[in-house]
């Protein structure tokens, strides 16, 4: 799904964008671009992935019960990571057995952590998802307003009306004016910087006793 669609950017555009414009064969190419525009400016994604990781765990040397992976990490129901383990080799989640959360492990905000008075075996293959199951009302808005300006810059008329849209701390005006599109820039920019500093990049954290680096199997975008 993308993060901005046709519907909102006409409620935003005041009058300026209609379905003719929504309606275009290249409409779907331009949401498309704007889902990318809007992870690269922000620096992260705002979907939902399933990865699936391996990696040994050095007994030997620390008994360390957490481990560490992307985030935000989801916890529960259909999504809640499964976990394999085995002293020999890397377990095959289409015929090991999982462990059982809450018994033999918890999940935090953004690392398993097993149960005390256990420790993890060697080999551990996690299946996992991290993170949205929703995009944040944040984000929606600026990819809405991002591609809001795009579509205005591929017309050559508009109306000389303005309105105002409002979403928590974030408030825009659109207008026909000259000034418009300065104006528009200027909003983005200050709302590109609030995202950035609201929402960090997803981290893996490699700690010592994850040796050798974790090795990412597959992740795909569920969405």
């Amino acid at each position: 799904m993308a993060y901005a669609s046709g519907t909102n950017v006409i409620a935003m555009s005041n009058g300026q964008i209609s379905t003719v414009d929504t309606g275009l064969p290249v409409w779907p190419t331009w949401e498309t671009w704007n889902d990318s525009r809007v992870e690269t400016l922000l620096n992260r994604s705002f979907k939902l992935y399933k990865d699936t990781y391996k990696l040994t765990v050095d007994t030997t040397v620390y008994a360390e019960t957490d481990i560490f992976l992307r985030t935000p990490l989801i916890p529960n129901g259909s999504y809640a990571p499964l976990v394999y383990e085995s002293d020999t080799d890397y377990p095959d989640p289409d015929s090991a057995t999982a462990l059982t959360k809450g018994t033999e492990y918890f999940v935090r905000d953004n690392h398993l952590q097993r149960l005390e008075g256990k420790n993890w075996k060697k080999y551990m293959t996690i299946v996992y998802h991290w993170g949205y199951l929703t995009v944040p009302s944040d984000v929606e808005y600026f990819a809405n307003l991002l591609l809001l300006t795009f579509a205005l810059s591929t017309k050559t008329s508009s109306t000389s009306s303005g309105t105002s849209e409002r979403i928590g701390d974030y408030q825009i005006t659109t207008s026909s004016s000259s000034s418009s599109g300065a104006s528009l820039g200027d909003e983005l920019s200050e709302i590109k910087k609030a995202l950035i500093n609201k929402y960090s990049p997803p981290v893996f954290s490699n700690y010592y006793h994850q040796d050798p680096s974790p090795t990412l199997i597959s992740s795909e975008n569920t969405t």
